[in-house]
C-alpha cells in the first residue's frame, strides 16, 4: 500500500504540476460560483461563535446547515480555518483525489488482483473524465471520494466475514453523507442493493441484518443533519421537477464516441463545441483508454468472472441504458414510475457507475486480455495501420483539407474555420487513442507482461485525454478584497443588493464559463481573451462586483444567488414564466417591479467592463449613482424599502436598528397603533418570534413573513432553527459515543 501511495502521488504531482509548482487552483463552475463563498460563510460564522444554520444573504434567506452540499460539518472545512480559499480548495481536491485513487487500488486488491494491475484500475478511476469533471464541485468530488472504500468494507464484511470492515463501515457512510452529494450514494448504492440481494454468502436475513444494523446507525450518527436536509429537499423545487426537467440531462448517444476517442464534440484546449455539446458545457465521459474500454467489454462477454466483478461489469452496462434516458425507447416510462430515478436530475451522471466499475475490473481485463494471443495479435493488425495514416494527416493537413472541405461542405454551420478545428481535434483525439492501444497490445502481447510498462502507458493516455478539461487559473481569483463590498458594508443596514452579473446578459459566471471552453468560430465573440487566460482580470471583476454568492463572503444581502436546493415559496414568489430560470436560481423581474422594493433591494452594482455607465439609469432615471470607478458603479434605489416594514406605509409606526445575522433577525418597534409587518425573509418551518422575550405569532406571506405590531416601542428578536434540531442532535450524540466505544472494542487488539 506504501509504494501505491507513493506512486499515486507521483502521478499526483505529474498531472496536477501547475497546483503544486505555479501557484494555481481550480476556479471552474461550481467550486467557484458556488463552494468557496459557503465555506467563506461558515467559517466566518463560527469564527462569530455561530453555528450557521440560516443563510440570510442569497435568495432573501434559506436554510444553509440542512443543505447538505455547504458540507459545513465535514472533516475538510477545517481546511478553510487554516488556509486561504485557494490553498484549502487545493488541499481538499488533491486529498480527495488520491483518497479515491488509493480506495480503489484497495478495491482491486480485494477483487484478487495483482498490484500492478490493480494500480492500473487506480490510476483509470482517479484520472477519469468523471474524477476530473466533480473535481469541479467539491461537494460532488468528497462524496464520490468514499465509493471505493465503501465497496472495500462491504465485499470483506460479506464475502471474508470481517468484524472489523463491519465496525468500519458506519464511519465511511458517514464521511460519505457529510461529504454533500446525495447523487453518488444513491446510484452505487443501487449497486451495492444488488450485490447484497443476490451474493452467494450467507443467508438473505443475515445479509440483510447485517447492512441494515450499519445504515440505522449511520442514520443516527448524521440525524442532526439529514433529517433536516429531507425537510429542505422536500420543501425545495426539486420535488416539483417535471418528467421533462428530470431527463433533459440524458446522455445523448453520440456522446458515446467520446468513451472511446475523446474530446472529439469538445476540446477546451482548442476552444471547439459542436454536434451535441452545442451550447453546454463540458459533460462527464466514460472514457479508461480505448483499450482499456475494449478489454473490459470483452472480458464483460468471454471471460470467467467472480460473483463480485459480474455485478460490477453488468451495473456498468445497465448504467448506461439509465444514463442515455429520453434516448432510449420506453426509458421515459421507466423514469415516471421509478421513483428512485427522479430524485436526481440529470440521467447522464449514471455513468459514474460505468466509470467506477470499469476502473475495477479493467486491470483483470488486461491480465484475461493478455492470454488472448490471437485475438491480441489481430486486433493490433486492424489498429496499427491508425496512428501512421492519422499522424501522416495531422503533418499535412494544411496541404489536403481547404480542397477538400470546399468539395464536401454544404451545411450553414460547417464553415472552413470551424471544419479545420473539427478535423484537428478528430485525427488528434483517433492517433493518440489508438497510438496507446498498439503500445500496450505490444506490450501485452509479450510473453511476459511487463505491468509497470501498462501502468504508465495507461496514465499517460489517461492524462492526454483529460488535460483540456482541467481547469486551473492563478490563486488570486480568490482574493476577496472588493472595492464595492467595502462601500456597501458603510450603507445603512436593512437594504440588499444585486449585482447585474446575475441580472444582465453575458455578464454571469456562467457565461464566462462558457467563453473558457469555446470561442470564434464557434461563437461569435469570446471575452475569455489570451490576454484574460493569463490574467484573469475579469473572472476576479465579476467576483468583486459580488456575483452568483459572492456576497456571502463580505456579509452582504441579495435577492438573487446560486444555491444546490432552492425553496419552493421562494421560487414561487419571483416566478415570472412558467419555464423558469432554472433549479438552482429564481426568476430575473424587471427594476419596475415592486418586489425589488418590498424586498429592500436599495443598491445595484453595475460591471463597467461590459455595460457603459448609464445603460441602467437611462432606462430607470429614479436609479441614482453613488460610486463610480473605471471599473464599476453602484447605483442606489431610492423606492427601496428596509426588509423590515410597515404591509401599508403609515408614520405612526417605525422600524428601527435592523440587524441580519446567521439565525437571526432583530429589529426596534416603535408603533402608535397596530399595525401589520412585512419581513423580506423567507419563511421556513423552524422560525421563532419573541418580543422583549415572549413568544410572538409569525406567519408566512408571499415573499416573506409578517407579524403584527402592537403599540408600543420594543425589540423583535426573530431567531430560526431547524425543527427538533436539538434532538437530532443529542441523537447523533449519543449514537456517535456508543458508535466510537464498539469500534475501539472490535479494533482494540490493533490498537493496542
Amino acid at each position: 500500500m506504501k509504494k501505491t501511495a507513493f506512486i499515486l502521488c507521483i502521478v499526483l504531482l505529474i498531472v496536477y504540476f501547475p497546483v503544486f509548482f505555479s501557484g494555481k487552483t481550480w476556479y471552474f463552475a461550481d467550486n467557484y460560483a458556488l463552494t468557496v463563498p459557503q465555506k467563506l460563510y461558515a467559517v466566518d460564522s463560527i469564527k462569530r461563535g455561530v453555528l450557521p444554520f440560516w443563510n440570510p444573504l442569497v435568495l432573501s434567506g434559506l436554510p444553509f446547515l440542512a443543505d447538505i452540499n455547504n458540507s459545513m460539518v465535514y472533516p475538510w472545512t477545517v481546511s478553510f480555518f487554516l488556509f486561504s480559499p485557494a490553498v484549502a480548495l487545493n488541499i481538499t481536491v488533491l486529498s480527495h483525489l488520491f483518497l479515491t485513487g488509493l480506495g480503489m487500488y484497495a478495491l482491486c486488491r480485494v477483487l484478487k488482483q495483482s498490484p500492478w494491475q490493480a494500480r492500473i484500475g487506480a490510476v483509470a478511476w482517479m484520472l477519469s473524465g468523471h474524477m476530473v469533471a466533480v473535481s469541479n464541485n467539491v461537494a460532488l468530488l468528497q462524496s464520490t471520494a468514499w465509493l471505493p472504500w465503501i465497496f472495500v468494507l462491504v465485499v470483506l464484511a460479506l464475502r471474508d466475514r470481517s468484524k472489523k470492515a463491519l465496525a468500519l463501515l458506519p464511519l465511511v457512510f458517514v464521511l460519505e453523507i457529510l461529504g454533500g452529494h446525495p447523487q453518488p450514494p444513491l446510484y452505487i448504492g443501487m449497486v451495492l442493493a444488488v450485490y447484497l440481494l443476490f451474493a452467494p454468502y450467507w443467508k438473505v436475513w443475515k445479509r440483510v441484518v447485517m447492512f441494515v444494523v450499519p445504515a440505522v446507525v449511520t442514520l443516527a450518527m448524521t440525524a442532526f443533519l439529514v433529517f433536516p436536509f429531507l425537510q429542505l429537499s422536500a420543501r425545495s423545487t426539486r420535488v416539483h421537477m417535471t418528467l421533462n426537467e428530470v431527463i433533459n440531462g440524458s446522455l445523448h448517444p453520440a456522446l458515446l464516441v467520446h468513451w472511446f476517442f475523446p474530446n472529439i464534440f469538445d476540446n477546451a484546449d482548442l476552444r471547439m463545441v459542436w454536434g451535441p455539446e452545442w451550447g453546454k458545457l463540458k459533460q462527464t465521459d466514460g472514457y479508461i483508454t480505448l483499450i482499456g474500454i475494449i478489454a473490459v467489454l470483452l472480458f464483460t462477454w468471454r471471460g470467467k468472472k467472480t460473483y463480485e466483478e459480474k455485478v460490477l461489469v453488468y451495473s456498468a452496462l445497465f448504467s448506461i441504458f439509465l444514463a442515455l434516458g429520453k434516448y432510449v425507447p420506453g426509458m421515459e416510462a421507466l423514469y415516471e414510475r421509478v421513483a428512485i430515478l427522479r430524485l436526481v436530475r440529470n440521467p447522464s451522471a449514471m455513468i459514474i457507475v460505468w466509470s467506477f466499475a470499469g476502473a475495477a475490473v479493467v486491470g483483470r481485463s488486461f491480465e484475461w486480455f493478455s492470454q488472448q494471443k490471437k485475438l491480441l495479435l489481430w486486433l493490433t493488425r486492424c489498429i496499427l495501420i491508425l496512428p501512421v495514416v492519422l499522424g501522416l494527416l495531422l503533418v499535412t493537413r494544411e496541404w489536403w483539407f481547404d480542397a477538400g472541405w470546399n468539395m464536401l461542405s454544404t451545411s450553414a454551420f460547417h464553415t472552413l474555420p470551424r471544419d479545420s478545428i473539427i478535423v484537428h481535434a478528430i485525427l488528434l483525439s483517433i492517433f493518440f487513442t489508438s497510438l496507446f492501444f498498439v503500445l500496450v497490445m505490444r506490450v501485452l502481447e509479450k510473453k511476459r507482461v511487463y505491468w509497470p510498462l501498462v501502468f504508465a502507458l495507461i496514465a499517460l493516455d489517461m492524462w492526454i485525454a483529460i488535460k483540456p478539461t482541467i481547469f486551473l487559473a492563478p490563486s488570486n481569483v480568490y482574493d476577496t478584497r472588493s472595492e464595492q463590498a467595502k462601500f456597501l458594508s458603510a450603507q445603512p443596514k436593512g437594504y440588499r443588493y444585486i449585482s447585474v452579473n446575475d441580472y444582465l446578459p453575458y455578464a454571469g459566471l456562467f457565461s464566462y464559463f462558457h467563453d473558457v471552453v469555446t470561442a470564434p468560430p464557434f461563437t461569435t465573440e469570446t471575452r475569455f481573451t489570451d490576454i484574460e487566460k493569463q490574467s484573469f482580470e475579469e473572472l476576479l471583476g465579476r467576483q468583486h462586483n459580488l456575483v452568483a454568492d459572492w456576497g456571502m463572503a463580505h456579509n452582504l444581502s441579495t435577492i438573487y444567488g446560486y444555491e444546490t436546493l432552492v425553496p419552493a415559496n421562494t421560487a414561487a414568489y419571483w416566478k415570472v414564466n412558467a419555464e423558469g430560470s432554472g433549479i438552482n436560481e429564481v426568476d430575473r423581474i424587471p427594476f419596475t417591479d415592486s418586489r425589488m422594493n418590498e424586498q429592500g433591494v436599495r443598491y445595484i452594482l453595475l460591471d463597467k467592463r461590459i455595460y457603459p455607465e448609464n445603460y441602467l439609469s437611462k432606462q430607470y432615471p429614479w436609479l441614482k449613482i453613488v460610486k463610480s470607478t473605471s471599473e464599476f458603479a453602484i447605483l442606489e434605489n431610492s423606492h427601496a424599502l428596509p426588509i423590515v416594514h410597515p404591509r401599508t406605509p403609515n408614520k405612526n409606526v417605525q422600524v428601527s436598528a435592523i440587524d441580519v445575522r446567521p439565525n437571526t433577525v432583530a429589529f426596534v418597534v416603535s408603533a402608535k397603533i397596530t399595525a401589520d409587518l412585512f419581513i423580506a425573509e423567507t419563511y421556513f418551518p423552524g422560525w421563532r418570534c419573541r418580543i422583549n422575550g415572549k413568544e410572538c405569532v409569525l406567519k408566512e406571506v408571499n415573499g416573506g413573513m409578517s407579524m403584527t405590531a402592537e403599540p408600543g416601542e420594543y425589540t423583535v428578536l426573530l431567531n430560526f432553527v431547524p425543527d427538533n434540531f436539538p434532538l437530532y442532535a443529542r441523537i447523533s450524540l449519543l449514537v456517535t459515543a456508543g458508535y466510537a466505544v464498539w469500534v475501539f472494542f472490535v479494533l482494540r487488539k490493533k490498537l493496542l
